[in-house]
């Protein structure tokens, strides 16, 4: 009679330690939806299938950049979502046709998300490899070309090997942890 009694114990203890995992992962997931949002869905898409561009990697782009604030700015002035400087702006908004073009449209959701997923897809086009695209995306083209062109940063003058700006390096890094979050998730 003991040994049953024990037995019903010992299993309603491994159920409700069962139970309370189950529990807990759904919370950690849960938070997880929350701090990875899908805002934006329908320009995100749109901009995603016309310019052959992942959705996760626009995503993840928002995420690191803005965390889906549409008012951000960066300590260089970069505005919106995808933290677009004025002369990238301004240079983007005459290769997509944007008429009447003012700083002020970087705060536009549909047009920071259509000029940033172009603007992803030239440098992926242009550099071929994922890291050395989003390294271009952060520093600029400029800074990209030169480090391409040091055997300490490139062993063959198309691919990055080495970042040498930190903030870049850390950059890059957390745009591909937040694209694999969001491919997971979603």
């Amino acid at each position: 009679m003991k040994k049953k009694k024990r037995i019903k114990q010992k299993f309603k203890r491994i159920f409700k330690l069962i139970l309370t995992l189950i529990i807990l992962i759904g919370i950690f997931i849960n938070i997880l939806y929350f701090l990875y949002p899908m805002k934006y869905k329908d320009e995100v898409l749109k901009y995603a299938n016309e310019y052959e561009v992942s959705p996760y990697l626009i995503y993840a782009i928002i995420k690191t950049e803005s965390n889906f604030n549409n008012d951000a700015r960066s300590h260089k002035d970069a505005l919106g979502l995808m933290q677009i400087r004025d002369i990238t702006g301004e240079w983007l908004a005459k290769r997509l046709d944007i008429h009447q073009y003012t700083t002020d449209k970087l705060h536009n959701a549909d047009i920071n998300i259509r000029m940033g997923s172009w603007y992803i897809k030239s440098l992926l086009e242009k550099y071929k490899d994922l890291d050395t695209a989003l390294a271009a995306y952060n520093a600029g083209s400029g800074n990209m070309d030169k480090w391409l062109q040091n055997n300490e940063y490139s062993d063959d003058g198309i691919k990055i090997k080495k970042i040498p700006f930190t903030e870049t390096r850390k950059y890059v890094e957390k745009v591909k942890i937040n694209r694999t979050l969001y491919e997971i998730l979603y």
